[in-house]
């Protein structure tokens, strides 16, 4: 720089200083891009993963940036699965053999009546062949007569229609292996053996469905529970105390290495600090209960055997833990946990919830949920206290209704819902007039919303009769019932909440998936919930022990003409697809039955008709009656 003016120097020097200047505001500006687009790619991840899980399609697959591909959002896995998801079922049309636990309507009349909704054909085994005689009556099978059903008989008719090509089955193992859920409580090889055929061959059969990778199994069962049916093979009311009280003795628990089926058996007769437990019950009565018992434990065993030979990824199991003792103390523990064992030896995944009743229907939504390759989704609200226990189990209304959702794997939501479930658990002194106006103002809601519905009521009829009599009294209310994809109050909230969802699900399947919708399945549907709606607020609410059956059936009628003239003057939803509704010309019942000889359940046939929608106004908002 020594020949270079003064001048000419400092201005090199300013100039050096401004390339300078300019050089850090461009590094400062480059840092600030490169933190701006990590927060944006963030921020994108964060976006598409939560429209993703909430059913929503987002393409981003040529988000780029300078120096940055987002691969992670081509979604190549993701777009594919999309494009296969649907509601429609693969078993449209198809032949569902199913052997019910017995011949009560809930295990019978109302699968058929889903079934027929869902527009599958269901076969059953002939109907002596699976029934149960309490009191009087007894099945005829050549030259035996017997309280309980055929196992020969129903093993042969599943080989039969295994080879006609039937690929779906729902099995009772109570019915399979004891000829009914009563008689697995009392009976011995010895008398179901008198069919002319050994147990080995009842396991060969199960052995031979499982072999062919085709069928879809749906296996139901049961942990036996605390005693046995007074009038079943002349058992009085007396055995069943006796051993009710005997069987919810606390027992010792077993560690997991304890738990076989000999240390088990050692600890019926005793209690947990090990003395021999009394009991003034005859000792061959309840050594036949508790060798029920045994038997019970080595049939679970030897599905979980045969079952390692197979593949088995077509197969579910599920377990209700019969009576609603509590389980965690009484002769049912290690039961329990002996089942659990076995199977987590076998690698083989169950579903075991308290309460046996509704099983089937628990399986058959499970068969049409395990067809659609789109996750249903469901919101549940309740109307009461959703934190209180339900009785005969250990988790709260909440917690229940989220392991059936979860067991049937379907996802619980709080918005964009496919149908939403309104759970009423009332508070026990009776006085939930509020609760219940609450409740049916969603209904409403939901009605003018598109919104499909179902109601699970949990009422103690005999002190709560609110939300029954303002959804069956049209002309008071103008509440229409028709619009319900599900309903149910039947024996407990166990049981009514397994109904509901079955409902539910089966219907929305088919309003959202079915593309062959026919008038008979929409006939099988108004019967469906007709029957709900009859027994669960027409018998439920009238139900009294000490009343005559014709003196029962008299304060029926009145409630369930109610309950008809409603569905006459309701519509329903008839697609989803797009939304659609037709009217109920009118429903009808033939008569009442009570199965057993015993008022505990009512069955009735019933008989309806579907025209075009009514020209009705389903009000925002009603006054309700006491």
């Amino acid at each position: 720089m020594g020949d270079m003016s003064r001048e000419t120097q400092e201005r090199l020097m300013r100039e050096r200083q401004r390339q300078a200047y300019l050089a850090r505001k461009r590094i400062k500006k480059e840092r600030k891009r490169k933190v701006i687009r990590f927060i944006i790619f963030i921020l994108v991840f964060i976006f598409a993963f939560v429209f993703y899980e909430n059913g929503f399609s987002l393409d981003l697959s040529n988000f780029k940036w300078k120096g940055f591909n987002v691969d992670i959002f081509k979604k190549k896995e993701k777009e594919q699965k999309t494009k296969t998801e649907s509601y429609k079922s693969s078993m449209a049309g198809e032949v569902v053999a199913y052997v019910p636990i017995d011949d009560r309507p809930i295990h019978t009349t109302r699968i058929e009546y889903l079934a027929r909704s869902a527009g599958f054909e269901l076969k059953m085994p002939e109907a002596k062949n699976y029934r149960t005689h309490i009191g009087t009556g007894e099945n005829s099978y050549a030259e035996y007569n017997t309280k309980y059903g055929n196992p020969a008989k129903i093993s042969s008719w599943l080989v039969d229609l295994d080879k006609e090509g039937c690929d779906y089955f729902i099995i009772s193992l109570d019915q399979m292996f004891s000829g009914g859920l009563v008689s697995s409580q009392y009976i011995s090889d010895e008398e179901i053996t008198i069919y002319g055929q050994k147990m080995d061959y009842y396991k060969k059969v199960i052995e031979s469905l499982l072999a062919d990778a085709n069928n879809h199994i749906y296996i139901i069962d049961s942990i036996t529970g605390l005693s046995i049916t007074p009038g079943f093979m002349g058992l009085t009311e007396e055995d069943y105390q006796n051993i009710l009280a005997y069987s919810n003795v606390e027992r010792k628990t077993l560690e997991t290495e304890e738990l076989s089926i000999d240390n088990i058996v050692k600890e019926y007769k005793l209690d947990k600090t090990g003395q021999e437990i009394q009991t003034t019950e005859d000792e061959i009565i309840l050594n036949k209960y508790l060798d029920a018992r045994k038997r019970k434990l080595e049939y679970s065993t030897s599905l979980y055997e045969i079952m390692d030979k197979r593949d088995n990824k077509n197969v579910h199991i599920y377990y209700g833990i019969e009576d609603s003792g509590n389980h965690n103390t009484n002769i049912q523990k290690n039961d329990i946990a002996y089942i659990k064992k076995v199977a987590q030896k076998h690698e083989t995944s169950i579903t075991m919830r308290e309460g046996v009743s509704t099983l089937s229907e628990l399986a058959f939504a499970d068969m049409q949920l395990d067809a659609v390759t789109a996750k249903v989704k469901v919101k549940v609200s309740y109307y009461g206290d959703e934190n209180r226990t339900v009785p005969g189990t250990n988790d709260s209304y909440k917690e229940y209704m989220s392991h059936i959702i979860k067991d049937l794997g379907m996802k619980e939501v709080n918005t964009k819902q496919n149908f939403e479930i309104l759970v009423y658990n009332t508070k026990e002194d009776g006085k939930n007039e509020e609760t219940s106006n609450k409740l049916i103002q969603q209904y409403l809601d939901n009605i003018h919303n598109k919104v499909p519905t179902v109601i699970i009521n949990d009422a103690d009829l005999t002190k709560d009769k609110y939300l029954v009599n303002n959804l069956s009294n049209y002309e008071s209310t103008q509440v229409p019932l028709g619009y319900l994809i599900g309903y149910s109050n039947w024996n407990g909230f166990k049981n009514s909440a397994r109904i509901g969802v079955a409902e539910g699900v089966t219907r929305f399947l088919y309003l959202k998936g079915n593309t062959n919708k026919r008038d008979d399945m929409d006939k099988g549907f108004l019967m469906t919930m007709g029957l709900s709606f009859i027994e669960d607020m027409g018998y439920l609410s009238n139900y009294d022990s000490s009343l005559e059956i014709k003196e029962l059936e008299l304060l029926m009628d009145a409630q369930n003409k109610m309950i008809l003239d409603n569905l006459s003057n309701s519509n329903y939803i008839s697609d989803l697809n797009p939304y659609e509704e037709k009217g109920i010309r009118h429903v009808t019942i033939s008569n009442y039955t009570f199965p057993w000889d015993r008022k505990e359940e009512i069955s009735v046939k019933l008989y309806g008709a579907i025209q075009d929608r009514h020209s009705i106004t389903v009000p925002k908002t009603v006054s309700y009656q006491k």
